[in-house]
């Protein structure tokens, strides 16, 4: 029985997101975004959006299903990335989530605007992945690893949430947190 629970719980892990959680790409460009997701799948369960939009409309609607790190592009066709960053940081639901900006604009002004809008980094196209992935490391870790599972962030949930705690402590569990953002073997 022990052995069919660990084929098993090893099928999901491949099955389903790598162990460093969810991420959001907001990238209007069909080409790069498949660049860009093709790359973060290894290392992240990807939710892909190709207008600001529907990103906006899908991030904010549940907040119990929110990426643990959300990239976004400067130049949409249907609303600037800034005014995404802008709109997700003013949203006390969204304003924990790090926001990193991916984008061709190479020059100080929209660097500025990215940080004023409330970016958490700014990153220049071409990318390095694994720049993009250790910054998107850093990024968790400067939130204290945030879980978008809770509205509020105390000292009581801000590692990791209660229900994964309980999760934690029992040596027959392997799998996710319901948010996808922290994955534990068995003892």
């Amino acid at each position: 029985m022990r052995s069919e629970v660990s084929a098993m719980a090893a099928s999901l892990r491949a099955v389903h997101a790598p162990a460093l959680g969810t991420i959001a790409i907001i990238e209007d460009d069909y080409d790069m975004m498949e660049q860009i997701s093709s790359e973060m799948a290894k290392y992240f369960h990807v939710n892909k959006y190709l207008n600001g939009q529907s990103a906006l409309e899908s991030i904010t609607s549940d907040n119990t299903k929110q990426p643990a790190l959300i990239i976004c592009d400067a130049m949409l066709p249907d609303m600037e990335g800034f005014d995404i960053v802008k709109q997700l940081k003013s949203d006390a639901d969204t304003a924990n989530i790090p926001i990193i900006m991916l984008t061709a604009l190479n020059d100080e002004r929209h660097q500025l605007r990215c940080y004023e809008a409330g970016g958490d980094d700014y990153m220049v196209k071409p990318f390095e992945t694994k720049e993009v992935v250790a910054r998107i490391k850093e990024g968790l870790k400067m939130k204290g690893g945030y879980c978008p599972c809770r509205l509020e962030r105390t000292e009581e949930n801000k590692c990791i949430c209660n229900e994964f705690r309980a999760q934690m402590a029992d040596p027959n569990f392997e799998g996710y947190c319901h948010c996808m953002l922290y994955y534990k073997t068995k003892d």
